[in-house]
């Protein structure tokens, strides 16, 4: 499948490949069915760097992908256990109020964990 390859997109030092990657793979986490194999793939962790990078649409589709992804219990403690928290601290505290709504978005769902590790973290 394209999910690995868009995964190690993620590493790239080009911005616009980060920002189509990004809102490509925020649009396949709308779907539940594709969630898992997102956090499967390896990219939850490039999408967690990207939380706090400099452009904000990069930013905001990092967020928006792990929020969605956060929706599921399963990934819930996958995205606490790799260190979001710290990160969504910042993107609530950025100038774009998109980047401040998704990175809110990550914290409720991951507040919402059964997970004491994911509640902790936020804590």
């Amino acid at each position: 499948g394209g999910l690995e390859p868009l995964s190690r997109l993620l590493l790239s030092d080009n911005n616009e490949v980060l920002r189509e990657t990004t809102a490509c793979l925020c649009n396949l986490s709308l779907g539940d069915e594709n969630k898992f194999e997102i956090s499967k793939c390896g990219a939850v962790a490039p999408l967690i760097s990207l939380i706090t990078s400099e452009d904000s649409i990069v930013a905001c589709h990092a967020c928006e992908c792990l929020a969605n992804l956060a929706e599921m219990i399963d990934i819930q403690e996958i995205i606490a256990r790799g260190d979001a928290v710290i990160p969504c601290m910042a993107a609530m505290r950025s100038r774009h109020i998109d980047v401040q709504r998704e990175g809110a978005r990550i914290v409720a769902n991951l507040s919402a964990s059964s997970d004491k590790f994911a509640v902790d973290a936020i804590i």
